[in-house]
């Protein structure tokens, strides 16, 4: 197989490309679902509040509203045995549909729940479907986009993901409580209404040996009539490995990459990523910086992300995965050790109350300096460095891994907020942000302008065989 190692970097031009205009249709397309799961994520921050009041629709308890926030995480996992199941056995296409009518399902049992029971099992569906969201649509993102475009189609899933995050911050604390419902199924409709259309992902179509689907998927992806070289290209990708998915997963390759993102993943969370979501006003006020209030600081937070989310998308293909995970990291810690001395000061009854604006500016730059690189190019890896043949394995694991992660750093936060101060925590969470700096220099591989065969060629070196 010819390798081209040319890179091509992405320009407005070539996203008008008429192919690969049709494959950022049917990347929105598949990730609005995401947009659904992005309001699930941040629905905890202003719900939960209106749960607590008087005037609460649904009563509940202050350990409700703890596990409230930790079922979403803790079920995530769960998904790790049967999504690699699902997603080989019956496609990413259709599992993607299956996904996002059990989505709809768990947003009418939150419109008309009366008890927090209801609550509870809606969030345990929305947690179990996260996981399977968050490895089958990049999965098949990953699969359908040209190498020059791949980043950035991976990057739209979680520009889509804080839409859902501006969404209910900007809803939920104004409208009546069910109305969060119904606009997040107003939302899936859009998604199963447009996608249905949507090939399968070509590589699937080959690994189930339909080669004349697999031709009609690249040809309508590619929008041209000769897409056989690539068609035996991705033949050859697949069919490559003789071992076993048992062995495949044992290789020396895939567990190197097993290790690296597992070290990303910890460190999205471990930088403070869920805690600053989830209680974000929380620690604005033990800052004493509270100069807006919760809903605009919320909605404020989650713009700047989505904003600086949409920046990392266009250039995540033009100045490399590595480039942009490393000054993410050192941006991220500068702010969090920033906000540490601050608390720290604080705690030790210095006169602040005159630098009492600071810690705003560091959370919301937070915002911008994690979603440059951190909050986005794990995610893109993840999908971009596991072989076919373990694929659906690695990236749902890879779910879980994230997951747990995300509810280890609330616990972490939750317990040493209690026994210690709030400093210790953004002390910990800037010094992981410089060690996964180091890290990134070291360890972490570029996949930048590299098809999938030619990211799996790197990985296993001249020593070992495919």
């Amino acid at each position: 197989m010819h390798l081209n190692h040319q890179t091509k970097t992405t320009s407005l031009y070539s996203l008008f490309k008429p192919g690969h205009l049709y494959q950022i249709l049917a990347c929105l397309s598949a990730s609005l679902i995401v947009t659904s799961d992005g309001m699930q994520y941040g629905w905890s921050s202003p719900v939960i509040p209106i749960l607590e009041s008087k005037n609460s629709p649904v009563k509940i308890t202050s350990v409700d509203s703890t596990w409230l926030e930790t079922t979403f995480l803790l079920s995530g996992p769960l998904a790790i045995i049967i999504t690699p199941l699902l997603v080989d056995k019956i496609g990413r296409h259709r599992l993607i549909l299956i996904i996002s009518c059990v989505s709809i399902i768990g947003w009418i049992l939150i419109g008309v729940a009366t008890r927090v029971e209801i609550l509870y099992v809606a969030r345990f569906l929305f947690g179990t479907t996260s996981d399977i969201i968050f490895s089958v649509v990049p999965m098949y993102t990953s699969e359908i986009a040209d190498k020059e475009i791949r980043g950035l189609l991976n990057g739209f899933v979680y520009v889509l993901l804080y839409l859902g995050f501006i969404l209910v911050y900007s809803i939920a604390p104004s409208t009546p409580f069910y109305v969060t419902s119904v606009v997040g199924v107003g939302i899936l409709f859009l998604q199963i209404f447009t996608f249905l259309p949507m090939p399968e992902s070509p590589y699937f179509l080959v690994k189930k040996q339909r080669y004349e689907c697999a031709l009609n998927s690249l040809k309508k992806f590619r929008s041209k009539n000769s897409c056989e070289i690539e068609l035996e290209e991705i033949t050859t990708y697949v069919n490559d490995s003789k071992s076993s998915v048992k062995e495949a997963i044992f290789k020396k390759s895939t567990l190197k990459v097993f290790v690296y993102l597992t070290i990303l993943f910890g460190a999205q969370h471990f930088c403070g990523l869920s805690v600053i979501l989830m209680n974000l006003y929380t620690i604005l006020e033990e800052a004493g910086s509270i100069y807006l209030d919760p809903n605009t600081t919320e909605i404020l937070f989650a713009l700047l992300m989505l904003v600086s989310m949409c920046i990392s998308c266009y250039v995540i293909d033009k100045f490399g995965r590595k480039n942009l995970l490393v000054l993410s990291c050192a941006l991220t810690g500068v702010n969090l050790i920033g906000l540490a001395v601050y608390l720290h000061m604080k705690s030790l009854r210095f006169s602040v109350d005159y630098l009492s604006w600071l810690p705003l500016v560091f959370v919301m730059f937070y915002a911008v300096s994690f979603n440059i690189g951190l909050g986005l190019v794990p995610k893109v890896l993840v999908s971009e460095l596991y072989p076919i043949k373990v694929k659906a394995i690695g990236m749902s694991v890879g779910g879980g891994i994230y997951e747990i992660a995300g509810t280890l750093s609330i616990l972490f936060y939750k317990y040493c907020t209690k026994a210690y101060d709030m400093y210790i925590v953004f002390y910990f969470f800037g010094a992981t942000a410089f060690v996964t700096v180091l890290i990134t220099i070291f360890l972490i591989p570029e996949t930048k302008g590299k098809s999938l065969e030619e990211i799996q060629v790197m990985l296993e070196g001249p020593n070992e065989n495919a």
